[in-house]
């Protein structure tokens, strides 16, 4: 006789649960000097992994030159200007839900020494060492009046055209060169160097205008780059590719400044025009365009300004 024998197997299943947002580091109040460079930090973990996005006053910080997501989830200002002051929102987002956490960015007034505190002169002699495509190296000569000895040396410098100016400091404090980094290829920029003592912040030296190098690697700039008012919230932008690629384009950078605010905002896109939508009525804007080949980012086509339709406007005819 057979008997049948019945053999259980037990199976175990492996449940992933979902996990909402949660801070492992939340942004702090921060407190700066306008001209400075700010990272407001956000930490979050949560199963999937959230996304990051950050809100100013309730409205959503668009990445740009001088607003940057660093490390996945951290902001990054570059440049702070007394516009930048308000409240930071780090928001973190999955399917299991969503988490915020917020805080203040306030920029300190620049300290008055006391009356009759001598401070130092402006430093002497200000000249370009070596010039690049995307630094340069400056040199100067300390100042005559030391104010009672100087301290540091601070370099500010900013893109012409652009309002934000940046500042770094030498590393060593007697040291009379630094190198400014991370710059744009085929760009003017102003430099200007001061020297700090106890008593505070001395005379500055006179701008120096320096253009960098072409970067023979990255793509030439776009050519024919048109801008046209379709509405009072839209405006289509069109362009041709580089005479001078270097090799494949993989996509274009397109950036636009609202005025008279200076709010600059970028996104990338793969061909060769694009509709800017959500814009304000009858305002203008500039457009610059760049394309981006596998050594990065080349140089930015010239600006194109244009002012959105106030309220009954025709549009134009596509």
């Amino acid at each position: 006789m057979i008997i049948p024998v019945t053999v259980c197997f037990m199976q175990s299943e492996l449940v992933s649960s979902s996990v909402p947002p949660q801070f492992l580091n939340y942004p702090t109040n921060t407190y700066a000097y306008e001209s400075t460079d700010i990272e407001m930090e956000c930490a979050v973990t949560g199963n999937p992994l959230p996304t990051v996005r950050w809100m100013k006053n309730g409205e959503e910080v668009i990445p740009s030159d001088y607003f940057q997501i660093v490390d996945g989830t951290n902001l990054q200002i570059l440049g702070l200007v007394k516009s930048d002051e308000g409240f930071y929102q780090c928001v973190a987002e999955n399917p299991a839900g969503s988490s915020q956490a917020m805080a203040q960015l306030l920029l300190r007034d620049p300290v008055s020494p006391s009356p009759g505190v001598a401070l130092p002169s402006a430093p002497r002699d200000l000249v370009p060492v070596l010039v690049s495509s995307r630094f340069v190296r400056l040199s100067w000569h300390a100042p005559e009046e030391t104010g009672g000895g100087v301290q540091t040396y601070g370099v500010y410098f900013s893109q012409e055209g652009v309002e934000r100016e940046r500042s770094v400091n030498v590393s060593e404090p007697e040291s009379l060169e630094l190198t400014v980094s991370n710059l744009k290829p085929e760009e003017t920029y102003s430099f200007r160097v001061v020297a700090y003592s106890e008593a505070g912040l001395g005379e500055s030296s006179a701008p120096l205008r320096i253009a960098t190098k072409p970067d023979l690697q990255v793509p030439s700039r776009v050519e024919s780059l048109r801008a046209l008012a379709l509405s009072p919230t839209s405006i289509q932008v069109s362009w041709e590719p580089p005479s001078l690629p270097n090799g494949p384009v993989q996509g274009y950078r397109l950036l636009w400044t609202e005025s008279p605010s200076g709010k600059e905002q970028s996104v990338e896109v793969s061909g060769l025009n694009y509709k800017m939508d959500g814009l304000n009525r009858f305002t203008e804007y500039t457009v610059r365009v760049l394309a981006i080949n596998r050594y990065g980012p080349g140089t930015a086509s010239e600006s194109v300004s244009v002012t959105t339709q106030s309220d009954g406007e025709p549009t134009p005819p596509s």
